[in-house]
């Protein structure tokens, strides 16, 4: 899996260099004057919503497949 999001960043870092004046800066500027994510921060974005759509049931997953609740209350 690492190494797909390395080859998808790859690709991504090719593509905004090649853009007019973004040549010589560094590809976390490129990001930055582009207004983009990187690819590992939308991929952590996207795991964090599954995360979130399974557990409040707005899919129909089952969570107990994919997580174990703890019984235990906090903060009342």
């Amino acid at each position: 899996m690492k190494q797909n999001i390395e080859k998808a960043e790859r690709v991504q870092r090719c593509f905004t260099k090649r853009q007019p004046g973004f040549n010589d800066l560094s590809y976390e500027d490129r990001l930055r004057r582009l207004a983009l994510p990187s690819l590992e921060l939308r991929h952590l974005h996207t795991g964090l919503t599954w995360c979130y759509k399974i557990l409040f049931n707005r899919v129909n997953i089952n969570s107990i497949d994919f997580f174990q609740l703890s019984p235990a209350v906090t903060r009342g």
